[in-house]
């Protein structure tokens, strides 16, 4: 039994993209929270678009991780939930905008975020949740959607990027994988195949994506890649098993 931290860096490397994909049995919101944890408290400037949540739902679940993000003048939060679905009813740190189909327009209120607040490769990082919820809702094309996140990513520094995927949402699997093509690493979690063990949610894998860094970075623990374990969400944080610790109870 570890922590999370031993098997995935909590801070991203520099110019980096991490793709977290997740099902409807197994979302990755804990990674979300582990993310937005550690990079607020270690100081750096974090933009976080959701298109599936509230801010108040975020909110909540991260103060039981001990950060109140409402407090917090290093965390910026775009709403793209209400950018789609209604309008923006809190002006103050929330940015929203009428949905357009011209990609420029659409994420006219994230690239306002990240250059009003100077956000840099050092310091900084892009977090969105459920992506893919632009293709559902036919806001974008995948092609539109696949370059919109290149140019967020060379904008903010490094990008950690939510998708959803599931045998039903051919176009958000196909999404995933040409991302895929993009990142850094990519952090996949699904439900277990048969049976069920006590206190586990599933399994996740990190692998290492095509544009992995030729140079170990001294974030980089020494085999936090091409791995697979068994993982167990709390409310307040996440517990990995190594494959052959958990028994399954069939």
């Amino acid at each position: 039994m570890t922590s999370i931290a031993q098997h995935i860096p909590p801070i991203p490397e520099p110019f980096s993209l991490t793709l977290l994909v997740g099902t409807r049995e197994t979302p990755v919101t804990f990674l979300i929270h582990y993310y937005l944890h550690h990079c607020i408290r270690e100081h750096l400037k974090v933009c976080f678009v959701s298109f599936s949540k509230t801010i108040d739902e975020h909110t909540n679940a991260l103060r039981k991780w001990g950060t109140d993000v409402r407090t917090k003048p290093n965390f910026f939060y775009v709403d793209g939930y209400s950018m789609l679905f209604a309008p923006a009813v809190i002006p103050s740190k929330v940015q929203a905008n009428e949905v357009k189909n011209n990609p420029k327009q659409l994420f006219a209120p994230i690239i306002a975020c990240l250059q009003q607040n100077e956000f840099n490769t050092n310091n900084s990082i892009l977090i969105i949740e459920d992506i893919d919820v632009l293709l559902s809702t036919n806001s974008l094309q995948a092609t539109q959607l696949q370059e919109a996140v290149f140019e967020l990513q060379m904008t903010s520094g490094r990008a950690v990027i939510n998708v959803s995927v599931g045998a039903p949402l051919p176009r958000q699997i196909s999404f995933a994988k040409s991302i895929g093509h993009l990142a850094t690493r990519c952090i996949s979690c699904r439900p277990l195949t048969s049976g069920n063990a006590r206190r586990i949610t599933g399994f996740m894998r990190v692998t290492k994506g095509p544009n992995h860094f030729l140079k170990r970075s001294a974030n980089e623990l020494p085999e936090d890649d091409d791995k697979e374990v068994l993982y167990e969400v709390t409310e307040t944080h996440a517990i990995v098993h190594p494959k052959g610790q958990v028994t399954l109870q069939l």
